[in-house]
């Protein structure tokens, strides 16, 4: 008896096998993009801030006083030229940020991205790394950060 051509394919163990694999990479893959998304927003932000502080005591320098008061991603007055605009625009975690004026205080407000994860790795690239105190810190669902 005479058979015919030989069959070509996977089989349902070889196919199994690929899709356990893939799974596999996945479960791996996943959490190490949730990691580097965190980083990249506290970096973002850290930026930011960093911009945004510089800016603020320049213009202490050069005035020899703190900027006017500002309210959410309001820009003081006199700040047009040292302020990027994306200070006007929503944060990296939602929000924007206020001024305070003459006590130098600088706030992130309602930002509802703002996971405690990214805010350490936030405090941790601008002041302390302790939220509860030193000049980046936690103040009620807001972030203040103390010039000086």
């Amino acid at each position: 008896m005479k058979r015919g051509p030989a069959q070509r394919g996977f089989t349902l163990v070889e196919i199994m096998i690929a899709v356990v694999i893939i799974g596999l990479l996945a479960v791996i893959a996943v959490p190490t993009f949730a990691k580097l998304r965190t980083r990249s927003v506290a970096t973002r932000l850290i930026n930011d801030i960093r911009q945004y502080s510089d800016a603020y005591q320049r213009y202490s320098l050069e005035n020899g006083a703190w900027p006017p008061v500002g309210g959410v991603s309001e820009m003081p007055t006199g700040m047009e030229l040292l302020l990027p605009k994306a200070y006007e625009q929503p944060s990296p975690v939602g929000g924007g940020f206020t001024w305070s004026g003459d006590s130098a205080r600088m706030r992130l407000t309602n930002a509802t991205g703002a996971t405690e994860t990214i805010m350490i790795l936030v405090d941790q690239g601008v002041a302390d790394g302790d939220l509860s105190g030193g000049d980046f810190r936690r103040a009620g669902s807001d972030f203040v950060l103390q010039l000086r």
